[in-house]
């Protein structure tokens, strides 16, 4: 996955030299090998302008993805493990030969494009000479208790985010917050960030990120 968010926005959009622009281009799915994963990120780097590869990474010093991803960079990549959840693994480098800008993101989907919001749709954004990098962040009121564990992480709560009757913005989770439930992400508008604790209870105000049309009235229904 390549340029600008394809989901929302145009699969072109023009960077600071104001005359490149950067482009969504897809790669065909290739098995966990090395050098098979070589290949096709070679095929897909020939004539690629800035921009990033979606390479679905993990945990550990033994993933290809990593791997192929520190010999293509010789030396100038980094990989790490973000206090998110979703959304740990992710990695960051550049190809020695084209000096393309490479991003390593999870494997699970709803990982992946959490991790591509926060963290490299930000960066695409800058390369392209946009002003504002990330998606409107607002305040909006729990509607009902939003639990979570103490891990150390900034947990990102899939939900919908709707005016309620006061004209505030409200959110409700999405019913299946697994990272490889992608059509909880689907039915979500916005992504809400809850900090190391217990929790939401109804009435708390929680920082969201609006990643789609703002509802009224509209709750999401319990499995």
């Amino acid at each position: 996955m390549g340029g600008d968010d394809p989901r929302r926005e145009p699969a072109h959009a023009p960077d600071a030299t104001g005359g490149r622009r950067l482009q969504d281009r897809r790669s065909r799915n290739c098995s966990d090998d090395e050098e098979v994963l070589a290949r096709a990120l070679r095929r897909a780097l020939i004539g690629a302008m800035p921009s990033c590869r979606a390479l679905g990474f993990s945990v550990g010093d033994l993933d290809v993805n990593a791997c192929r991803l520190r010999k293509l960079s010789i030396g100038l990549a980094e990989s790490m493990q973000v206090a998110i959840k979703p959304a740990k693994p992710f990695a960051f480098g550049r190809d020695a030969a084209t000096g393309t800008p490479l991003f390593g993101l999870p494997g699970n989907p709803v990982a992946a494009l959490v991790s591509y919001e926060l963290l490299a749709r930000p960066a695409l954004r800058l390369m392209s000479g946009r002003r504002e990098l990330d998606r409107p962040r607002i305040a909006a009121i729990a509607t009902e208790e939003i639990a979570r564990r103490r891990d150390g992480k900034l947990h990102i709560v899939r939900v919908i985010a709707a005016y309620g009757p006061s004209g505030r913005v409200t959110v409700a989770p999405v019913v299946g917050q697994s990272s490889h439930m992608l059509s909880a992400m689907a039915r979500s508008n916005a992504l809400a960030f809850l900090p190391d604790g217990d929790g939401l209870a109804a009435g708390d105000e929680v920082l969201i990120s609006v990643i789609g049309d703002l509802r009224f009235g509209v709750k999401e229904a319990q499995a």
